[in-house]
């Protein structure tokens, strides 16, 4: 038996977009975390059930990637989306600030 074949695979979470998978995936293996995602295909699709894609790792390493993957949420937690420069320069219509200001929002 070779050291391939004592590779067990885990699913590590499930997630809607390909995008976020993506950044899971990168963030791990900025970590030394080897992953890979699973239907990345019918996630895109429209059906009467949305599709997941699946991030798995080898299961001796789902302990360092939830942390990884706590991390990744605390971050997000921390942004302040209102300073993001998105890149959009397009100045704000007057409905945009008129449904911002009944929503609460600036």
């Amino acid at each position: 038996m070779d050291a391939a074949e004592n590779i067990i695979p885990a699913r590590l979470i499930k997630v809607l977009h390909e995008a976020e998978a993506g950044v899971i995936i990168s963030t791990l293996a900025n970590h030394n975390i080897e992953a890979h995602s699973t239907g990345d295909f019918t996630a895109g699709m429209r059906a009467e059930t949305p599709g997941m894609i699946q991030i798995w790792v080898r299961q001796e390493d789902v302990p360092m990637a939830m942390n990884v993957i706590k991390e990744i949420k605390d971050k997000a937690e921390e942004i302040d989306w209102s300073k993001v420069d998105t890149g959009d320069e397009s100045p704000v219509t007057n409905a945009e600030t008129e449904f911002n200001q009944e929503s609460g929002e600036e």
